[in-house]
């Protein structure tokens, strides 16, 4: 039975119902969607490992999913502009969809992110 020692951790559990209620929310209904559902198999699976990093898997998921379904936000260039995004003040802006660089930060509605956040948007991060 495929899962079953993950099934009997409640923390698991948890983290796996979030990666199905999200494909559900994305999906249309009575509509294939081959790739979902197998980056859906992949993510269970990874969570199943022994010793896996269940957050981290699920911030994957929830990547490529936004990804795979037209939603990605621009993570890696300006959402306005194009410009390649450097370790400088950034903003995120959820009206044009992704990273602001400060030239174009200006007269928009933003959340300014901190340095750490900046880290982990970086060209260099996990998951790109």
């Amino acid at each position: 039975e495929p899962y079953r020692a993950a099934r009997e951790h409640l923390h698991w559990y948890a983290y796996a119902s979030h990666l199905v209620e999200l494909l559900d929310r994305f999906s249309e209904d009575d509509e294939p969607n081959p790739p979902l559902y197998a980056l859906l198999n992949v993510a269970l699976g990874w969570l199943a490992e022994p010793s896996s990093d269940l957050a981290l898997i699920t911030r994957f998921y929830e990547t490529r999913l936004l990804r795979l379904t037209g939603f990605e936000p621009s993570l890696f260039r300006c959402a306005v502009g194009g410009e390649k995004i450097t370790a400088q003040d950034q903003f995120f802006s959820v009206g044009d969809g992704g990273l602001v660089c400060p030239d174009h930060a200006r007269g928009r509605s933003l959340i300014p992110l901190s340095k750490s956040q900046r880290v982990r948007a970086s060209p260099n991060s996990r998951l790109r």
